[in-house]
């Protein structure tokens, strides 16, 4: 469950909706991650 939660929390940081302030070297890591198009994916 503790990996579900992590992608989750990943997934929404992606969108948007950050869950928490992480530091910039994490959310530059985030940002590195290859994310589908947004475009097609149910709002």
């Amino acid at each position: 469950m503790a990996d579900a939660y992590a992608l989750a929390a990943m997934g929404l940081h992606h969108l948007g909706h950050r869950l928490a302030d992480v530091p910039e070297k994490n959310a530059s890591g985030l940002d590195g991650c290859q994310w589908p198009e947004r475009e097609g994916i149910a709002a």
